[in-house]
């Protein structure tokens, strides 16, 4: 809703097997993703995407956020990182500025 609100069109799947299947269906400019998802978690999307999806970027969200797992997220291959609490004040900023 956040997202939505922000303008962006968007596209809900379940889980990170789904989002796999729909950047391989359609032209997705982004992925924002949560850390724990079932089938595929967030990280392993991520790493998948880098191998898969070179080009397209992706930004994890997470209850569990540290400084430490917000640098494994960028390690793996995630464009961007915002913790849980901060997403009213974050995501939009943070998509905006993935996209350019």
């Amino acid at each position: 809703m956040l997202l939505e609100e922000g303008t962006h069109t968007v596209k809900h799947v379940g889980n990170g097997c789904q989002a796999i299947k729909a950047l391989s269906d359609e032209s997705l400019d982004l992925v924002v993703t949560d850390l724990e998802m079932p089938e595929l978690n967030g990280l392993e999307l991520v790493e998948a995407m880098k191998v898969e999806f070179p080009h397209r970027p992706a930004v994890v969200v997470t209850a569990q956020g540290s400084e430490d797992l917000g640098s494994k997220t960028v390690h793996a291959g995630a464009a961007g990182y915002v913790p849980e609490h901060h997403l009213q004040t974050m995501l939009n900023d943070t998509v905006a500025d993935v996209l350019g």
